[in-house]
């Protein structure tokens, strides 16, 4: 989920920000401004990385590889076309249970606060615009200056009375922009050191990066820590460009000349509504910072060269394992399954079985222990099972006592409901087989949420969240499961891993079976979600016993429209015709 990865950010960047101060602190004046600097980077790369397209996060499936559609197959089902209503599985989906409105309460308001920071922002910039229609030209003696400074970049240099400091900004148009006060006060010298100074904002790109600060901002404007380190990270972007100019010069006393003119127009603390623009001036304690640096002042040696670049490149390494734990956040457990053991799959072609709709396919090959699966990524998706669930709650309802393998039946309740197959008395199999609502629903209102709650998590049902309302779990968006947790269910389910009565498991079984050709047998359960009167997701998922194999399989397709539960029959026909398995359903 998209706040669990910005929680991390928070957690990540609090314990970069203290390395990097440890790091600071440790090393202090042995290292260069420009090492001190470039730190700050590494804390925008970690803030930088949950904003990423959600794709890099994806863990895959082990041992992958691309195939045709087909991948062989010596058996053949003939089955003449299975005749009645269990294809009719239509469930009215209600959309998310009440308890996402908190998520986007908390997304509202995380909203809110970007909005807000982006208009301070917004109108800063609107300062800029009104300077750049605004300045004027600059006195011949500053254009000589800038010229001899052998500029290659396309930078328009003018002149306010809107501004206490020189500022530089715009990305694809650098502008330079001094105070006319200064201009008139300053002597060549000293312009020359505030134009130089402005210069090296643009040489290393710091227009851009502003950019990115304010961009960051906004979006963790909730978070202290980020407004003080990118406080902090201005402050020193300020140091670094004083010791770039230092590095100009060759002499003690020009460098002191240039810590000089700092002093003498220290006075102009910057332009504090101008919060979207690099400014020379700041206040008070940041000068004498500055100025005690400018004192300071050391070449960056070879050795420090290369250990600036070593520490670097290993906290950025560092920074890099940031991106498994976003990954393993990404798959929120709710909307994503991920397999607790490595599993040998390959990925298959499918799309000519799906036509217009999108969807995805787990075919479990027992025998060869491989899955093959279509739309990787899909298949991991929690969703809706619609009547698919209704597989583990007959079992459920026989393990509880509710109904018994050898009396299944329960007395119709005399409500006309909308399909004439379900106004009447039923047992599992006909209640299986036409998917009757009201036959589950009294199952799971007898044995109760919590029980039946307990009973999705002790088997691993999808997220197994049911909630309070035993009645309506399954529609109202609550309960989910991934095309893959279907596959691995019905592996246990088959094998009775769980280890349930074997008559109960059997009762369920003989539930699912649908039809019998050539020593192959088909067991299976469609499901249809619709909303607003369009069938917008297809479920089939069962299992094929041939003599010498047993494939499961979950085949799910969603659309605007024509998604249900008789469409990924027909889809499941076509992938298992190009296995060699015929299933004329």
């Amino acid at each position: 989920m998209f706040f669990s990865r910005l929680l991390l950010a928070n957690v990540c960047s609090a314990v970069l920000l203290g390395v990097i101060l440890l790091l600071k602190k440790l090393l202090g004046q042995r290292v260069s401004q420009k090492f001190h600097y470039q730190l700050w980077y590494l804390l925008l790369v970690s803030l930088t990385i949950p904003f990423l397209p959600k794709d890099l996060f994806q863990l895959s499936l082990a041992q992958k590889a691309m195939t045709p559609a087909g991948f062989g197959g010596e058996y053949s089902l003939i089955a003449p076309a299975i005749s009645g209503d269990w294809q009719y599985d239509v469930v009215q989906l209600t959309g998310d249970w009440e308890t996402t409105l908190p998520g986007a309460g908390l997304m509202a308001l995380w909203l809110t606060g970007v909005m807000i920071v982006f208009i301070w922002y917004f109108l800063g910039n609107k300062k800029l615009q009104l300077l750049k229609r605004t300045m004027e030209p600059v006195p011949a003696e500053l254009l000589l200056l800038f010229a001899d400074g052998a500029v290659r970049e396309r930078i328009c240099l003018g002149q306010s009375d809107l501004l206490l400091s020189p500022v530089s900004f715009g990305c694809r148009q650098p502008y330079i922009v001094f105070p006319r006060e200064i201009i008139e006060k300053a002597t060549p010298k000293e312009l020359e050191h505030m134009l130089l100074h402005e210069l090296m904002h643009i040489r290393h790109k710091d227009l851009w990066l502003n950019f990115w600060l304010c961009a960051l901002q906004m979006l963790y404007w909730f978070q202290p820590l980020v407004w003080w380190a990118f406080s902090r990270m201005r402050q020193e972007r300020e140091v670094y460009c004083d010791w770039a100019v230092l590095h100009c010069y060759h002499s003690v006393e020009e460098r002191l000349e240039y810590g000089r003119t700092l002093l003498r127009f220290a006075g102009a603390q910057g332009n504090r509504s101008v919060h979207t623009a690099n400014s020379l001036f700041g206040d008070k304690k940041q000068i004498k910072r500055r100025i005690v640096c400018i004192a300071n002042y050391k070449k960056e040696t070879a050795w420090g060269t290369l250990l600036r670049r070593g520490v670097i490149l290993l906290l950025l390494c560092s920074i890099g394992l940031e991106v498994p734990a976003y990954g393993a956040v990404a798959w929120d457990s709710d909307l994503y399954y991920r397999s607790e053991r490595p599993i040998a799959v390959q990925e298959h072609d499918y799309s000519a079985f799906y036509g217009a709709s999108d969807g995805s396919a787990v075919i479990y090959d027992e025998a060869e222990d491989v899955y093959h699966v279509y739309h990787e990524q899909q298949v991991h998706q929690r969703i809706a099972p619609c009547s698919t669930y209704k597989i583990y709650s007959a079992l459920n309802g026989l393990e509880q006592g509710v109904i018994k393998a050898s009396d299944t039946v329960l007395q119709w309740d005399g409500i006309s409901r909308e399909l004439a197959a379900w106004n009447e008395t039923q047992d599992l199999h006909s209640a299986m087989q036409n998917s009757v609502n009201w036959y589950f629903q009294a199952l799971d209102t007898a044995v109760g949420a919590e029980e039946l709650e307990g009973f999705y998590r002790k088997i691993g049902y999808g997220n197994g969240s049911v909630g309070k309302d035993a009645a309506a779990y399954w529609k109202d968006g609550r309960l989910k499961i991934s095309p893959l947790e279907q596959v691995m269910l019905l592996t246990k389910f088959y094998h009775n891993d769980w280890q349930m009565k074997q008559e109960n498991l059997q009762a369920v079984k003989d539930a699912l079976f649908l039809t019998e050709r050539n020593g192959c047998r088909l067991y299976g359960k469609t499901g249809t979600g619709r909303t607003d009167g369009s069938d917008v997701s297809g479920w089939f998922v069962g299992y094929v016993e041939t003599a010498e194999n047993v494939y499961f399989f979950a085949i799910h397709l969603q659309d605007e429209a024509h998604a249900d539960g008789a469409a990924a029959v027909e889809t499941a026909a076509g992938i298992f015709a190009s296995m060699g398995i015929q299933l004329n359903c």
